[in-house]
This record gives structure tokens, C-alpha cells and sequence, in this order.
């Protein structure tokens, strides 16, 4: 990262490289305004406690897939705002010697490294975290050694955490902030035709993760009462990112449904919902364990097995058949595999 000037204005700007190791050149800023003011204030920081208040503030966020681009934009969105009022700026703060340029999570783990480009040899690290999708943040600090004038691979204990905010402080002093979260769980279903008695999503803190699996995170425990469908989802990024599961050849987990219920796993590339590939199971009201070959799932797209490279959501539709019901359903462990079954699926 490093500060750079267009047009007398400072910005910030970085290198991005996604899981997909596609590169991406980006920056950042905003452009303010208060009352009794003639001028926009623009201003361009590492930090959001370093922006400058006004009463009306404009986030921007810009990426492309090469620098000239980025700058394109800025230039286009600075005439467009002079087109209006007068830019000023606010003189940007000197960016951190100390920050992380590596995230990745890791089933229960989060890999982190970090870049220190001064004498320190120890850091602290807040993690301010939300265990689930319903519940209050929590703060915990761990103190860390660092290499002085290097970088430093970590590895942080989350467990299924839903989503953290990490505070990387050397001397006191916040150097760098980043966000992390793991994709949701959610319910979609008709209002009118359905009442929700519980809905539970559950951490599970003595799940053991294994190197060939790729885990959704949580358990869910689900009770209503429906005469319609009743989709439960678990998204597969944060931010809603598709994932490339080519790797793996089965779905496992542990439920119950009173129901059956259909699987589906939605593709990026796939819009129409009726082509996306699917596989159901029939209605088992205890617990069991089911492990289904990717192989089975099925599409009226198409003949051909499952491209798993871009799947944004795994779904699981509970069918009534148009009778009233009162749902009773849990799935937990729900993972991809690389184990394939030898015969037939585990149901």
C-alpha cells in the first residue's frame, strides 16, 4: 500500500489478491459535507478513527483489475463532484509501518500474517467477535510476538465464530483493522402460510475439523409450523463470495426432518433457480448421518455431473406437499468432502 496524489488530492492505495489469486488494484475515500459549507472535503486514510467528521460523509470504494483503471474512476468522480461544489482536501495520515496483509480462514482458524516494517517485537491483537449469527459481540486480546522489520505468520484460535473485527495495536497504539466473517445462515420462506416457533443457529465448540473437509460452520436447530415451503441457507463466503468445490465428491452431516427435504446447491453461473442441481431426501424424525456423492445431485440443465467451481450457497428446502405441518428439523456437522462412497450414499 502507499499514498499517492491525484490532482493535489492524497489517496490511499493498495493491491488486493483474492483466494482466486485474481489481482485487483484498489482505493478508498470520502468526500464530506456540512452545512453553511461551499467546498466538498475530501480526505483519504488507512484508518476510519483518522476521517474527519462532517455532516454528510460519501464512501467510496474503487477496484479494477489494473491501476489506470482506478484512476479513471477517481478522475471521473472528481469531475462529476466539481461539476457541483469546490474540492478541498484533508491531508492524509501517514499510513501504519505495522499491519496485516494476509487473512484466511481456515475451518476453526484464522491464518493471519503480519507486515512490520519497524523495530517492535510484540503486538496485541482484539478480536472483537460474534459467535453466532444472533449474538453479542464479545472482546478478547491476545499479546503476540512479531519479527522486527518482517513478517509474521499467525494463527488465531476462532472456532465457528460468525464474524470478527481484529484491532492489530503495537505500543498501544491501533495500527491496522480488519473484518473477517464466514458466510450466513438464513431461512427464507412464504409469511403467509408460515410461523417460525425456533430458530436456533448453535456453536459447536467441540467440533473436530478435518484437513478434507470444507465444514459449514454452526449447527441449526429449526421448528415451524408451514402449509408451504421453508428454505434454510447457508451462504458459503462472506460477502457472498462463490467458492470452487471441484475438490470435494460429497455432502455430510447429521439431521432430522419430519419432511423431506430437497438440497440444492446454487451456482453462480446458473440463473434460473429450476436448473440448479439438486438431490433429495426422503423424511427421517430422529437423527442420522447422511453422506451424498456431489455425483447424485441432478439439473434439467444438464446430463453432466455438477461443475462444483462456483457455489455460492448450499440450500435445504423442506417440502410439505401443500398439507399443514409442524416442522421439526436440525442439521448439524454439515460439511464438504473429499471422501467419496464406495456404494451408495449414507442415508
Amino acid at each position: 500500500m502507499e499514498l499517492f496524489k491525484l490532482r493535489g488530492f492524497d489517496f490511499v492505495r493498495y493491491t488486493l489478491k483474492r483466494e482466486n489469486g485474481a489481482i485487483e488494484f484498489a482505493t478508498h475515500f470520502s468526500v464530506g459535507i456540512s452545512k453553511g459549507s461551499n467546498n466538498f472535503r475530501l480526505q483519504s486514510n488507512w484508518l476510519n478513527k483518522d476521517y474527519v467528521q462532517d455532516d454528510t460523509l460519501y464512501n467510496y470504494q474503487l477496484w479494477a483489475a489494473a491501476p489506470y483503471l482506478v484512476t479513471d474512476m477517481v478522475l471521473d468522480i472528481l469531475d462529476k463532484l466539481n461539476a457541483f461544489k469546490p474540492i478541498t482536501s484533508i491531508p492524509a495520515k501517514p499510513l501504519p509501518n505495522t499491519y496485516l496483509i494476509y487473512g484466511k480462514r481456515a475451518a476453526g482458524k484464522l491464518q493471519v500474517q503480519i507486515n512490520n516494517q519497524s523495530n517492535a517485537t510484540s503486538a496485541s491483537i482484539e478480536i472483537e467477535e460474534r459467535k453466532n449469527e444472533y449474538a453479542q459481540f464479545v472482546r478478547r486480546t491476545i499479546q503476540v510476538p512479531i519479527n522486527p522489520n518482517g513478517k509474521t505468520n499467525l494463527e488465531l484460535t476462532v472456532d465457528d465464530a460468525h464474524e470478527a473485527n481484529i484491532i492489530l495495536s503495537t505500543a498501544n497504539t491501533p495500527r491496522d483493522v480488519v473484518y473477517l466473517s464466514d458466510g450466513i445462515w438464513g431461512v427464507d420462506y412464504n409469511a403467509t402460510k408460515t410461523t417460525i416457533t425456533d430458530f436456533k443457529v448453535l456453536n459447536n465448540p467441540n467440533r473436530v475439523y478435518v484437513n478434507i473437509e470444507f465444514p459449514l460452520l454452526r449447527d441449526i436447530q429449526l421448528k415451524a409450523n408451514t402449509s408451504d415451503y421453508l428454505t434454510l441457507y447457508k451462504i458459503m463466503n462472506g460477502g457472498g463470495a462463490e467458492q470452487d468445490m471441484r475438490q470435494y465428491k460429497s455432502i455430510a452431516f447429521t439431521g432430522k426432518f419430519n419432511t423431506p427435504v430437497t438440497i440444492t446447491l446454487v451456482k453462480k453461473s446458473i440463473s434460473n433457480w429450476t436448473d440448479h442441481y439438486t438431490y433429495t431426501l426422503p423424511a427421517k424424525d430422529s437423527l442420522k448421518e447422511y453422506s451424498i456423492n456431489l455425483s447424485k445431485f441432478t439439473s434439467p440443465l444438464s446430463k453432466n455431473p455438477i461443475q462444483a467451481d462456483d457455489i455460492l450457497q448450499t440450500v435445504f428446502t423442506f417440502e410439505t406437499g401443500g398439507k399443514q405441518v409442524n416442522l421439526d428439523a436440525q442439521i448439524n456437522n454439515a460439511a464438504f468432502s473429499t471422501f467419496e462412497e464406495i456404494l451408495d450414499e449414507r442415508l
